[in-house]
């Protein structure tokens, strides 16, 4: 792999022209206005119809913002709205699936699907002799041949898996490229069949699929590994009892005080030995597992991330409370006999992470707790604690004036005083303040923090200030001109205000993953005939010339999404990663990385974000964008594990330079 020295590389981004890549609002050019929106707003993947071409499909994406048009030879039509999104070509057995480059990928059959099957973030056909997998991620479609004629499928979260017969098991994952066979030693009395269990997750939303193999074995596909392991039991596999989540299996073996814990993570299991199994109560969420053994007064954690279990003695009979969320835990116990109370927390997707405590000090009385997926807050009667999923860490702060109200959300987390908003960025470990007035309304989401501040005479927006999971300070926007329509979801928010001096309309929307504002004015009003969609990680409006599209992503995105919600996949050392980059058609590109990070103005290059003088500093070739200005990149991650990584893409043409948007990339 060839690197580039940091000397070449500043030398290059001062030689000749250059600017900052910014194509996180596009105008896509429609010959005709389109019909329909047909979205769903937990995925990035938007579709438009028109009444008067049957045949044509256009489909876009808030990942790279690009666009393409299907044009059939018969009309076309979505099989159904949802987060994968396949269109149909009448009367021709063609199939199309948009992927997340906003891309129509093809499939020719030569008779009607015998089976449709959708998961939550994937798809796929068995017809023809084979199963056919479509991955958002890809180019084209993965088909594996089936020898049976009817074979069961199973769907999750990310995957689909294939039995077929009694000798093998096909599984496919949005995080592959490839099928996986898993081949056993023929035996024709054999029945491959999904363990069965209780659902900390249904089905179509888990990471994992288990499969009886043998009395006493199972097989495991991993989504994140996008491998098979199998676990030998000393009960027979009926005898067990199993419980699902997302991204963690729990197998009780009571007869033998043993319970076996998977992780999709590490793609094995680790198994532990009670006294009495009967006396430990058992709780999994996404990344975790707690065991509460009444016997030793003890709860156990077991992670994902890296198969450890740390222990927190006395915490059941002294107990104060627990918040077991998703990537993280906290329990408060009482200093020996009370009344103070001290509270631990560990993180279940950092490695190396155990108990530990916040530091409440002698007499500190906590008012408030909060958790969600990634946060942990506490308010005292003296300060705020703040505990981070994300680096395993707490975060003490004085505060002034009287407690008010508190919210945790997946990524991001306030606290509400009588004088003072304060947020807690779990990705900085620290918190952030802003004076209140009663002219401010606080609002959240999964990992934005909102302050909206209105003129009292007209009850109208006259600013925002937003601190993002990926924010450095508050993002202020002066709002201008009557409001029509504003709202937010989890990476964004927008409002639409008429322009009084052009007859159109302005555009607000700040892009929560990018960290920024943009401001886009439409000639045309935005009205109440006017289509638009909002998803989780865009907007798109219509105009009378095409659609004008927003994205809450910079130019650098991955499959591997937190802190998106419902892409929340957490990248680990030595697991397969992808990257979509947006550029310069045709224009060289570089991938920047390091562990530290700057902001060094170049001029019209734009801000150098990551730190070129970092000994952890690399720049890499990394090919050349195609005509619509996509670069796909795919790797292994290095075994780096509790890092944040500093990614920037820049691009070179004979005539320009671009610097790209700065991505935080937690490994863990």
């Amino acid at each position: 792999m060839q690197r580039l020295a940091p000397l070449a590389l500043l030398l290059a981004l001062a030689d000749g022209a250059a600017a900052q890549c910014d194509r996180l609002v596009r105008e896509h050019a429609l010959a005709l206005p389109l019909s329909n929106f047909l979205v769903d707003d937990k995925a990035p993947a938007w579709v438009a119809d028109f009444a008067s071409l049957p045949n044509v499909l256009a489909g876009g994406s808030a990942r790279t913002n690009t666009f393409s048009l299907l044009n059939g030879a018969a009309p076309v039509s979505l099989i159904s709205v949802a987060r994968v999104m396949i269109a149909s070509e009448q009367g021709t057995n063609r199939y199309f699936g948009l992927n997340y480059a906003g891309e129509w990928i093809p499939l020719q059959l030569q008779n009607p699907p015998a089976q449709t099957i959708y998961g939550q973030d994937v798809f796929g056909f068995y017809g023809d002799g084979a199963f056919h997998f479509f991955n958002v991620w890809e180019r084209s479609w993965t088909s594996e041949a089936i020898s049976v004629s009817v074979p069961l499928i199973q769907e999750g979260r990310s995957s689909i898996c294939v039995v077929d017969g009694t000798d093998s098991v096909v599984g496919f994952s949005v995080m592959g490229d490839r099928a996986v066979r898993l081949s056993l030693p023929p035996d024709p009395t054999r029945a491959i069949v999904p363990v069965l269990g209780s659902a900390g997750e249904t089905l179509t939303r888990r990471n994992l699929q288990a499969f009886e193999i043998g009395p006493n074995q199972i097989a495991f596909f991993s989504t994140y590994l996008s491998r098979w392991d199998i676990l030998t039991t000393q009960a027979p596999v009926p005898g067990l009892s199993a419980t699902y989540n997302k991204n963690t299996m729990i197998l009780a073996d009571f007869a033998n005080n043993l319970v076996h814990l998977y992780s999709a993570h590490r793609g094995d299991f680790v198994t532990l030995t009670f006294t009495d199994l009967m006396q430990v109560a058992i709780s999994s969420q996404d990344n975790g597992i707690q065991l509460e053994d009444s016997l030793t007064d003890t709860r156990h954690m077991f992670k994902a991330i890296d198969g450890g279990v740390t222990s927190l003695p006395s915490a059941l009979t002294s107990s104060t409370g627990v918040l077991f969320q998703n990537d993280c835990a906290a329990a408060g116990k009482l200093v020996g006999s009370g009344p103070d109370e001290e509270w631990y927390a560990v993180s279940t997707k950092v490695r190396t992470s155990t108990w530990t405590p916040a530091g409440l000090q002698s007499g500190e009385v906590v008012l408030a707790k909060k958790g969600n997926d990634s946060t942990i807050v506490l308010v005292t009667d003296r300060a705020l604690y703040g505990f981070s999923g994300m680096s395993g860490r707490w975060t003490r702060s004085p505060y002034v004036g009287s407690y008010v109200s508190s919210g945790a959300q997946d990524f991001i987390a306030w606290v509400l005083s009588d004088t003072t908003a304060y947020v807690f960025s779990t990705r900085e470990d620290r918190w952030v303040s802003r004076p209140m007035n009663a002219q401010t309304a606080l609002t959240d989401t999964d990992s934005l923090v909102i302050l909206t501040e209105t003129d009292p005479a007209t009850s109208q927006p006259i600013s925002r200030a937003v601190y993002s999971a990926e924010s450095r300070a508050w993002r202020v926007q002066a709002l201008q001109g009557p409001l029509f329509a504003q709202g937010r979801d989890n990476t964004h928010v927008y409002s639409i205000h008429d322009d009084a001096s052009t007859g159109g309309s302005i555009v607000y929307f700040f892009a929560g993953l990018a960290d920024r504002w943009l401001v886009a004015s439409v000639p045309t009003r935005i009205d109440a005939s006017t289509k638009l969609a909002v998803m989780e990680e865009g907007l798109v409006i219509a105009t009378p010339t095409g659609v004008l599209s927003f994205q809450a992503f910079g130019d650098l995105s991955s499959d591997h999404s937190a802190p998106i919600d419902n892409y929340a996949y957490h990248a680990q050392g030595n697991a397969p990663v992808r990257f979509l980059a947006t550029g310069q058609p045709n224009a060289l590109a570089v991938l920047m990385a390091s562990l530290g990070e700057t902001s060094l103005s170049l001029g019209f290059c734009g801000a150098l974000r990551v730190d070129p003088l970092s000994p952890s500093f690399l720049a890499v070739p990394a090919g050349a964008y195609d005509a619509q200005g996509v670069l796909r990149l795919s790797f292994r991650i290095p075994p780096t594990p509790n890092a944040l990584v500093k990614l920037q893409m820049l691009g070179v043409s004979a005539t320009t330079v671009e610097l790209g948007q700065l991505l935080d990339f937690q490994v863990h």
